[in-house]
C-alpha cells in the first residue's frame, strides 16, 4: 500500500495504491490520521488504485471516518475500483461513507 497526499484548492487528496489490508495500518497512521484531526479539513481518498480490500482494510476506512467525524473533518471516498465498490455495497458501507465517482467530482462538489 502506498499513499501520496497533495493539497488541491484547500482539499487534501490522498491517492491510495495497492491492496487495502492489515498492512495498510501503518500508512494510515502516518499519512492520513494526522489530516483528519484538524477541524474543517476536507480529505478525499482516491481509491482508483486499490484493486482489492479486506475486512481489515474496511476497518481502517471506518476508523479513519469515525475519527474525522469526531474531530469535525470531512472524508470522501472517490473513484473506488469495481471490486471495492462492490464490497462497500454488499457491506452497506456505501451508506456510511460519502462516495463519489471521481476525484474531480469530489472537488467540484466541495466534498
Amino acid at each position: 500500500m502506498e499513499i501520496e497526499v497533495e493539497q488541491v484548492n484547500g482539499v487534501f487528496v490522498a491517492r491510495l495504491s495497492g491492496i487495502l489490508d492489515e498492512e495498510s495500518h501503518g500508512h494510515f497512521e502516518e499519512k492520513l490520521h494526522p489530516l483528519v484531526v484538524e477541524r474543517g479539513n476536507r480529505i478525499v481518498l482516491d481509491l482508483a488504485g486499490v484493486p482489492r480490500i479486506t475486512s481489515m482494510g474496511l476497518s481502517e476506512l471506518v476508523t479513519l471516518a469515525a475519527r474525522a467525524n469526531t474531530k469535525g473533518a470531512t472524508l470522501v471516498l472517490a473513484a473506488p475500483s469495481p471490486f471495492v465498490r462492490s464490497v462497500l455495497s454488499v457491506t452497506r458501507l456505501d451508506k456510511f461513507f460519502s462516495v463519489m465517482e471521481t476525484v474531480e467530482q469530489s472537488l467540484r462538489e466541495g466534498t
